[in-house]
């Protein structure tokens, strides 16, 4: 068995971060490209630690789905999943770790199809634009810079007559040098990231000078278009696709499967059998039954659910929730299950990764991580977590965790009186509890 991994970042703001993410997994798993497939994130469950205990599979295959080759793919995900490298042998299991799909040499051919045809659409010809590829880039790590710098030569080389400039979010040189750097009457701004989140949404455009959602406008003297990431969602598929051949040949050779397969299998059995001994079941804030999933909370029939993106929408946006797992799960939905894989499907859509800790919890095999062992490995900003005072501990605990439907066995609550056990302090709990004051 085959699992593949899509390693994202993740938003504590912005659903779209997670959500195009989730879209390929979405594609992915339609056409049963690997037997289980899902996606982690750095800010937003299932983490980046937690997602291969979540498969069962042997082979794991993870791709990051970032625009560089910089902290996150070099430092970051190594760490939080112990990998040694390219290939990673541990427990019998085999875990490749491709490079960030910003490195696929084909996104360059996205990216040039995306100018060209902006040029066609606003009648722009070469001597009087400039091109900027935006990167994110990050002081920490030098090489972040890699890719958008790559870029922008290759598409110079493409686009003879063409000003093609980089500059980056979070680096030098900086989004707002660009109006210095060029005096052409046209620039084209294309953000060289792979998610239309946050940055891309608003972060990008502040710096431009243009209000977030806006496509273009007059700045400094200059018509700016501010493109979206090149790719459609098929493209980016198969150059995912591509990166995971390059470890295992089979993937993507599948049959075609549907919305609700190839999810994680860990604990996936676990509802189904206990439905088979009782009429109903409690998860977290869900209400089982053999055919019928829908929010505790609901006595009545709500919009009936047909996809994981229709039911991530109504339980992840509207508002947006970072925690899955936080209290107060919307309401007036049902999704109606035909078999015991589907109705796993549903739980894991819901709340990711909790089947698999619950599996372990049955089975007697959590095994936690304290603040002191987490921050261990952390090069980051949580690399001083296990010096946070007790009081901001507790206030933590006490704002977020007692509002979650996992308890945190990792503080010391013990086993016996736990549902569904929080194996470690999640980004979210961690980014709070760091600017809590002492």
């Amino acid at each position: 068995m085959i699992a593949l991994l899509l390693a994202g970042h993740g938003s504590h703001i912005s659903p779209q971060t997670a959500g195009l993410v989730w879209s390929y997994v979405d594609r992915l798993r339609e056409t049963s490209a690997a037997d289980e497939i899902t996606a982690c994130f750095w800010k937003e469950p299932p983490s980046f630690r937690q997602a291969p205990d979540m498969v069962c599979s042997d082979t794991v295959i993870v791709v990051p789905v970032l625009a560089a080759n910089g902290y996150f793919a070099r430092t970051v995900i190594p760490a939080e999943m112990g990998l040694d490298g390219p290939l990673t042998e541990r427990d019998g299991r085999r875990i490749h770790y491709t490079p960030p799909l910003g490195l696929h040499p084909r996104l360059g051919d996205l990216l040039y199809a995306r100018v060209r045809a902006a040029m066609q659409q606003y009648g722009l010809g070469p001597g009087e634009l400039a091109v900027a590829v935006i990167g994110h880039g990050t002081r920490r790590e030098p090489r972040s810079r890699g890719a958008a710098r790559q870029q922008s030569r290759s598409l110079a080389a493409r686009l003879p007559g063409v000003a093609v400039l980089d500059a980056f979010l979070d680096d030098e040189p900086s989004i707002a040098s660009i109006y210095e750097r060029t005096d052409r009457p046209a620039i084209l701004a294309i953000p060289w990231f792979v998610a239309q989140g946050s940055h891309v949404s608003s972060d990008v455009p502040r710096e431009l000078g243009l209000a977030g959602g806006a496509t273009g406008g007059i700045r400094h003297g200059r018509s700016v278009y501010y493109l979206g990431t090149p790719g459609t969602a098929d493209e980016i598929c198969n150059l995912i696709l591509d990166l995971a051949r390059d470890c295992e040949p089979s993937v993507g050779t599948g049959k075609t499967g549907s919305v609700w397969s190839a999810f994680p299998r860990r604990g996936a059995r676990s509802p189904g059998q206990e439905l088979r001994r009782q009429r109903e079941l409690t998860f977290g804030e869900l209400r089982l039954t053999e055919t019928l999933v829908r929010p505790d909370s609901d006595d009545c029939d709500g919009e009936t659910v047909t996809s994981p993106a229709q039911l991530r929408r109504l339980v992840r946006e509207r508002p947006f929730r970072p925690l899955p797992e936080a209290r107060g799960l919307p309401a007036g939905w049902q999704v109606e299950v035909e078999t015991t894989d589907q109705l796993a499907a549903v739980v894991e859509t819901v709340y990711p990764g909790a089947l698999a800790d619950r599996d372990a919890l049955q089975r007697g095999a959590v095994q936690t991580e304290s603040l002191a062992e987490l921050a261990r490995r952390q090069t980051g900003i949580f690399r001083n977590a296990d010096q946070l005072p007790g009081a901001a501990v507790k206030r933590v605990i006490e704002e977020l965790c007692d509002n979650c439907v996992r308890q945190p066995v990792w503080n010391g609550v013990s086993d016996s009186c736990v549902e569904l056990p929080c194996r470690r302090p999640c980004n979210l709990w961690l980014s709070h509890a760091m600017r809590e004051p002492a």
